[in-house]
């Protein structure tokens, strides 16, 4: 994998091509990543932006499987181990992402949504966006209204 992942990206940098956001849901957790080519080298730059989405349910809720203040430690040390790149990662939300592209920018919400409650409502519990042309992710913060 981390040879097609590096060649991949390489790819992308040596024809400067921009405006590469990946968005997958293969995991029950939620990550938000700047991706450059040389995951070893700090000033490799960032040439792809990766958002995966946790599970619209998981059963059981994770926090049966561990309190949720190691799952919240969890959290603290992939981005600490993953700093600079990795922009948010939740390890006990279930719900969805939205993904809003427009020429100008792509937004990216988390949300979250009690799945064990048939009258819960959805949340948004982060949000990130990506500009037309740029090599940074931004951490949006939450409305909490919304």
């Amino acid at each position: 994998y981390q040879s097609e992942r590096r060649h991949l990206l390489r790819f992308l940098q040596d024809r400067d091509i921009r405006n590469n956001v990946f968005s997958c849901g293969h995991t029950h957790f939620y990550l938000a990543s700047e991706l450059q080519p040389d995951i070893d080298d700090a000033n490799s730059p960032t040439v792809a932006f990766d958002f995966t989405t946790g599970s619209q349910t998981a059963d059981p809720d994770p926090r049966e499987l561990a309190p949720e203040s190691l799952l919240r430690a969890g959290e603290a040390f992939f981005k600490t181990a993953n700093r600079p790149y990795m922009k948010g990662i939740d390890l006990v939300q279930q719900g969805f992402a939205l993904v809003d592209v427009t020429p100008e920018e792509c937004i990216v919400q988390f949300r979250g949504v009690d799945t064990f409650d048939p009258d819960a409502q959805a949340f948004t519990f982060a949000r990130f966006r990506v500009t037309n042309g740029s090599r940074v992710m931004e951490v949006l913060p939450v409305d909490e209204d919304a």
